[in-house]
């Protein structure tokens, strides 16, 4: 698979989502160059997430869940669960959270949905 493909499958869902919930908010759209913050951060926090993993390791956390999965089925759950849900999710959150909530711009209910999909 080529670079192209793979960069496409990863903007594609995230740019239908962000269009469609750009046009869901009729009544106060969100300025764009805010969504586009909102979409930058998201790639940050990925990117976040994956070194999240490297401190993990220093408190303890396998280094490779896959060995994980085959040796012992409840400590993988348990690494799903308490390592992977939380610091993808907290990543994710962050910078929802410390950025996105205060912008005046954030001002509808689905003003969430608009920024937490970018």
């Amino acid at each position: 698979m080529n670079t192209w493909s793979i960069l496409s499958a990863i903007i594609a869902p995230a740019v239908f989502w962000i269009c469609y919930l750009y046009y869901r908010d009729r009544v106060k759209p969100e300025p764009l160059a805010m969504i586009a913050l909102a979409y930058l951060l998201g790639i940050g926090s990925g990117y976040v997430g994956l070194k999240s993993y490297e401190v993990a390791e220093w408190f303890g956390a396998s280094a490779d869940p896959f060995a994980l999965a085959e040796t012992h089925k409840i400590g993988f759950l348990v690494y799903c669960l308490g390592v992977i849900g939380v610091l993808e999710e907290l990543a994710k959150f962050l910078p929802f959270y410390l950025v996105c909530l205060r912008l005046k711009a954030f001002d509808e209910a689905i003003d969430g949905f608009v920024y937490a999909s970018a």
